[in-house]
């Protein structure tokens, strides 16, 4: 790669990528995410990555309760119906029922995006929000 500065490389890079066609892009992250996830697995790199969240953690502390995933089960047990539209919406996701929009519903913002379900009894009717609008539907003063 010829730049070091990161803006040069980032502009460097997306000047590559929009080279490249659909097909190859695709196709070299499909390969990247292979390699990556097969890199997860070997035990040589889970042990670095154990050591390094261990001394992190040690410096900064960690940020959840203690009890986080018992406070997850207790919240899914008293919300099953939460719990089942999440699920339906995510699997009509994977298998491409329906198709995740690229910018907010509210300010437009293109960014990673979820859905915020108005009715649960409707899991697949959901409004499309960034995280900052999703925040601001579930705050209990609308701005």
């Amino acid at each position: 790669m010829p730049c070091k500065n990161p803006e040069d490389r980032n502009r460097y890079m997306r000047s590559y990528y929009a080279c490249l066609d659909t097909a190859t892009a695709e196709e070299w992250k499909r390969k990247a995410r292979e390699n990556s996830r097969r890199r997860r697995q070997e035990e040589s790199y889970r042990q670095k990555e154990r050591s390094y969240y261990r001394e992190w953690y040690l410096k900064n502390g960690r940020k959840r309760r203690d009890n986080y995933s018992e406070v997850i089960l207790e919240w899914q047990q008293e919300h099953p119906d939460r719990v089942m539209a999440m699920k339906s919406l995510q699997y009509a996701i994977k298998t491409g029922k329906i198709a995740k929009p690229v910018s907010c519903q509210d300010c437009g913002r293109i960014t990673h995006l979820s859905g915020h379900h108005t009715d649960y009894s409707k899991p697949l009717k959901v409004v499309w929000l960034c995280s900052s609008c999703h925040k601001l539907r579930h705050s209990p003063v609308r701005g």
